[in-house]
Formats: structure tokens, C-alpha cells, sequence
């Protein structure tokens, strides 16, 4: 006949003592998983709201109007002439 052993009797707690868990690396994973998620989203809702609010057209004033109080004199005054394109 085979002799069989039976298997000690584990304490629990000294377990858990000399074995680390998973739970704290699942769970910092989970809050930067969150937080990087949460940036990307910002980027996107950013890049949105500039891209509707840019404009299609690109302006510049006159040289000459910035030194004037009057549309009529900044138009007398003007040196470059005024330039409007679209944007490439």
C-alpha cells in the first residue's frame, strides 16, 4: 500500500505577507488608463473647437491705419493696400 501525506495546513495571513497581490498594479493601470483617455479626448475636443473657430480667410489691415482715429484718413494714409485670400 502507498503512504499518502496530506497537505500542511497554510496560515492565511503569512501567505499574503511573502506573496504580492495584483489588485494594486490592476488598479494603477485602470486610473492611468482613465487619465490618458481623458487627455486624448481633450486634444480632440480641443482641436475641434480651434479648427471651427479659425476662419477661412486670411486678413490683414493697412500699415497706414493704425496711427489714424478716422476710417476715411486710414484709407488716405494706407500704405499697402488691403489684402484678403484664402488661407493655404
Amino acid at each position: 500500500m502507498l503512504e499518502n501525506r496530506t497537505a500542511p495546513k497554510a496560515d492565511e495571513e503569512q501567505l499574503h505577507k511573502y506573496y504580492r497581490t495584483n489588485k494594486s498594479a490592476i488598479l494603477l493601470g485602470g486610473i492611468l488608463a482613465v487619465i490618458f483617455l481623458g487627455i486624448v479626448i481633450m486634444m480632440i475636443l480641443i482641436g475641434r473647437y480651434m479648427n471651427q473657430h479659425k476662419g477661412q480667410y486670411l486678413t490683414q489691415g493697412d500699415d497706414g491705419a493704425a496711427q489714424v482715429n478716422d476710417p476715411n484718413d486710414a484709407i488716405i494714409h494706407s500704405t499697402t493696400g488691403h489684402h484678403v485670400g484664402p488661407k493655404q
